[in-house]
């Protein structure tokens, strides 16, 4: 008797790479993220307590400017998509590669211009902020078209559709947790204790919507209560899907370049992360959960536009039978 074949799952399985970036890296990171969430699950106060503060200069620029490398990929996959298609016969394909250009600089300018003024970074004036802002994006739409390689141009249009699909999917999941969560931030906390007194009016990430009974003076500021989960951290995560771009090139500038892009956005990620608490902005598990919903929203991205393409099985050549005598036929 045959015993019925049962897939066998190894660490051959993590190490499947889809657009060049590896499984089990996603695995480490989604790991960190939740060990994040529950410790910060405990110790949110403590640790806010203990090392935020509203007057930080390092969390007053990443504040103002921390989103820029994650904003960058919004105009870097809009000129890849745009690369895709400006040579397309087709005029609407055209018109479409440069709407998705001018779009992927323009959105991200306003973002990024509308977080320097905020009160909390360095309250640019609006003629200083949008100007650096479409200074940043600009370069980094430049850039891409001279070193994006232009061999292949399905390639291209992958890279920016999985960039952009990430970046607004993130967004939009998180927008919609603050929505429903209204958790306060520390330093509005903190702000109310000092010039109001009573209650802190703390509660933990999983208590959407609970414990915040303010009166209408005090809800003057919508954002105090867009704490969880953290929008950098979000946007920031998003850099994991940096080893895509290696995938853009016919050859790779250096062995191991891949490893190095993911490495390169999980550390910038985890520096903006500890940035928005040290500004009293968000609390450890805001910006873990940020983390961990950002990179499982990567992997399925380009889970499913990475899908390797089912082959149609071999048609199995049959020898030709030899005719038997039949016991008729003696």
């Amino acid at each position: 008797m045959h015993r019925a074949r049962t897939p066998v799952y190894n660490i051959a399985n993590m190490k499947k790479t889809f657009g060049g970036i590896k499984l089990y890296w996603f695995l480490i990171v989604m790991a960190v993220a939740i060990l994040g969430v529950v410790f910060g699950s405990f110790f949110d106060w403590d640790l806010s307590k203990a090392i935020a503060s509203t007057d930080n200069q390092f969390g007053k620029f990443f504040e103002a400017f921390g989103e820029a490398l994650g904003y960058a990929l919004v105009p870097i996959g809009a000129t890849l998509v745009f690369m895709g298609l400006k040579d397309d016969r087709p005029l609407g394909l055209k018109i479409l590669g440069w709407a998705v250009l001018i779009l992927g600089i323009g959105i991200p300018t306003y973002i990024l211009g509308n977080a320097a003024t905020s009160e909390f970074a360095y309250g640019l004036k609006v003629y200083i902020a949008y100007p650096v802002a479409f200074v940043i994006m600009t370069l980094a739409s430049m850039f891409t078209y001279f070193l994006a390689g232009f061999e292949d141009k399905s390639a291209l249009i992958k890279v920016g559709l999985a960039l952009l699909i990430a970046m607004v999917l993130q967004l939009l999941i998180i927008n919609v947790f603050k929505i429903f969560a209204q958790r306060p931030r520390f330093r509005f906390i903190m702000d109310l204790q000092l010039n109001v007194g009573g209650d802190s009016q703390f509660h933990a990430w999983y208590q959407w919507g609970s414990g915040v009974k303010f009166s209408d003076m005090l809800k003057s500021s919508n954002d105090n209560f867009k704490s969880f989960p953290s929008g950098h951290s979000g946007t920031a995560a998003v850099c994991l899907l940096l080893p895509l771009l290696a995938t853009t090139k016919k050859n790779p500038l250096f062995k191991g370049e891949s490893l190095v892009l993911f490495l390169v956005g999980a550390l910038y990620t985890i520096i903006v992360a500890f940035a928005r608490i040290l500004a009293g902005a968000h609390f450890l598990s805001d910006v873990s959960m940020a983390i961990l919903i950002a990179s499982l929203v990567d992997f399925l991205t380009i889970f499913v536009i990475y899908q390797p393409k089912k082959q149609a099985a071999p048609i199995a050549e049959t020898a030709p039978s030899e005719s038997v005598p039949s016991a008729n036929n003696k």
